[in-house]
């Protein structure tokens, strides 16, 4: 426990076309928004990503602790390598502020704001609700645009603030959960 310390997290959700971040302070979300990375290819882009970050790190001031969405369960091998470059850049950059770096796993951010995978029961009750998602694809879609949904209302619950899209949103859910857990 940090005691009365006041502690401001950065929240990360990092893809790779865009950082979404938001700064949770004491608990209150004081700024957010979004970092669009280079669609230069290759190396070129990772260059210019990290050039990108280091001229707007000061952005984010003295920051506590970050708290990094980790990537899991990627399906194409591709992605996870264009992942990991950009991921590993990004990282790089940020432990410049000096501030100790917790990786979360979605499931664990997003069950921790209450927006748990959905199974079992409650999968059916959800099918039993949507019968106009029929095949696996759609069904898939649907639940994930759903709980893309319950992470913006509890974003916009706790902050007051309706996000204008879903990276945003998980970004300062991650911070939010991380100001809890760092707390």
């Amino acid at each position: 426990s940090l005691g009365a310390t006041r502690v401001r997290i950065l929240g990360v959700d990092a893809s790779s076309k865009k950082i979404a971040w938001s700064i949770i302070n004491e608990g209150v979300l004081e700024s957010y928004g979004e970092i669009f990375l280079s669609e230069v290819g290759g190396n070129h882009r990772l260059a210019a990503t990290r050039r990108k970050l280091e001229d707007g790190l000061h952005i984010f001031g003295k920051i506590d602790y970050i708290a990094f969405e980790k990537a899991v369960r990627v399906r194409s091998a591709a992605t996870v390598i264009v992942l990991a470059e950009m991921f590993g850049v990004v990282k790089s950059v940020l432990m410049d502020l000096g501030a100790p770096m917790v990786e979360m796993e979605p499931l664990v951010w997003q069950s921790a704001i209450g927006n748990p995978n959905i199974t079992g029961v409650k999968k059916r009750e959800w099918l039993a609700a949507h019968p106009q998602f029929k095949t696996k694809s759609q069904i898939q879609r649907g639940i994930r645009e759903y709980r893309k949904q319950l992470t913006l209302d509890y974003v916009e619950k706790v902050t007051g603030v309706k996000m204008s899209n879903d990276d945003l949103g998980d970004a300062t859910a991650i911070g939010l959960v991380g100001y809890q857990k760092m707390k």
